[in-house]
């Protein structure tokens, strides 16, 4: 920066400064989060063994390396628990199962991807129930004080798969996913479409029982989770710059 003044009899002078900017670090709005689902958010392999980094913690991760001012508040919790359904079955289901987890968690945002095991049989009729299912739990997610991102289900694939074939779901994902994505719209939920974040393609992502995420599918996951959260709930920096003035010295006649 270059000043230059002059007074009223023309003498002039002038001086020369650097300023750097810094920008404040990004924010988030929100700290407390939920991830609630089935086996995919537990973490669980094709083998049926468990990853060390589940995409809940890998999220966490993430989020922390970006708002390092926010580092040691922010949690990203994992609610998964394997075989779940979205909808009520023998008094079990994620709808019973999340108001729980809502109270004793209190989370400011509730990442829900469910809903694949109500689908498994590849009968139409399952898609219903399902959906209706996971409505209520955006509800409920709401009325607990959360924002809700509703994510659409993954892709599987087809053909056998090791140990078991586990792709039953898969004719009636697109059906499903486009209720997903209209439920999202109607219950004012940011919608997370892993879907389509996949590219709608099993490979590389999903492992070999064709319906579980491998290491590089739970990556993606977790990328894609982040950028919604980034997206939806990250605080832009406010810079404030204050103008300086210049100051007569001591002894100048003017």
């Amino acid at each position: 920066m270059t000043c230059t003044v002059a007074d009223a009899l023309q003498r002039s002078a002038s001086c020369t400064f650097t300023v750097t900017v810094v920008p404040p670090a990004p924010r988030l709005s929100v700290t407390r989060i939920v991830a609630f689902g089935d086996s995919i958010t537990e973490g669980k392999f094709a083998d049926a063994t468990f990853s060390a980094n589940p995409y809940p913690l890998l999220v966490q991760t993430m989020l922390r390396a970006r708002y390092t001012t926010q580092a040691s508040s922010i949690t990203v919790v994992n609610r998964g628990v394997g075989g779940e359904t979205a909808q009520q079955i023998n008094g079990q289901g994620g709808v019973v199962r999340l108001p729980g987890v809502l109270a004793a968690d209190r989370p400011e945002v509730l990442l829900l991807l469910e809903g694949v095991n109500d689908i498994s049989s590849g009968n139409p009729t399952t898609i219903q129930p399902m959906i209706d299912a996971l409505r209520l739990m955006v509800r409920q997610g709401r009325s607990s004080g959360a924002q809700v991102v509703l994510a659409t289900l993954l892709p599987e694939r087809a053909g056998p798969g090791t140990p078991q074939t586990r792709n039953g779901a898969l004719p009636l994902l697109n059906q499903a996913n486009d209720q997903i994505r209209r439920a999202a719209v109607l219950e004012g939920a940011a919608l997370m479409d892993l879907f389509q974040g996949l590219g709608g393609t099993p490979d590389p992502w999903i492992g070999t029982d064709n319906l579980h995420p491998n290491d590089t599918g739970y990556q993606k996951v977790a990328e894609l989770f982040f950028g919604v959260i980034r997206a939806q709930f990250e605080v832009s920096p406010t810079l404030t710059l204050t103008a300086c003035s210049l100051v007569r010295a001591p002894g100048s006649r003017q």
